[in-house]
C-alpha cells in the first residue's frame, strides 16, 4: 500500500493512495466487513480431523497421574478438502486436553 499524507495549517490531515484494487484511496468498509464475516462463518468447519479431546490419565499406585502421549506426522484436514502435513499428538491436532488439579503428581 502506498499513501501520501498532507497536513494542513489547521491540523487536519488528508491521505490518498492505493492498495490493490482500491485505486481511489477509499475503502469499502461494508465489503471488507462482509468478507470478514463470510470467512468467520466457515468455521467450525466439518472436517475429518479431531483434536483437543480429553486424555484420561492412568493413575499409578502412588496416585501419580500418567499421561501417555505419542507424536507423529499426519495428514490433517484444516478445512473441507484441504489436507496438510501436521505434527499430531495421539493422532490429534491440536493435541489432547490434559486435566490436572493443584497438588497432583504427574
Amino acid at each position: 500500500m502506498k499513501a501520501d499524507l498532507t497536513v494542513t495549517a489547521g491540523g487536519a490531515a488528508a491521505a490518498t493512495g492505493s492498495s490493490g484494487d482500491h485505486s481511489s484511496g477509499t475503502l469499502d468498509y461494508a465489503k471488507l466487513d462482509q468478507a470478514m464475516t463470510d470467512s468467520i462463518m466457515k468455521f467450525p468447519a466439518k472436517t475429518k480431523g479431531q483434536g483437543n479431546e480429553v486424555l484420561a490419565p492412568k493413575v499409578l499406585a502412588d496416585g501419580t497421574k500418567q499421561f501417555d502421549i505419542t507424536t507423529e506426522i499426519i495428514d490433517w484436514e484444516v478445512e473441507p478438502g484441504k489436507i496438510v502435513k501436521a505434527w499430531a499428538y495421539n493422532g490429534q491436532v491440536p493435541g489432547p486436553l490434559i486435566r490436572t488439579n493443584v497438588g497432583d503428581k504427574v
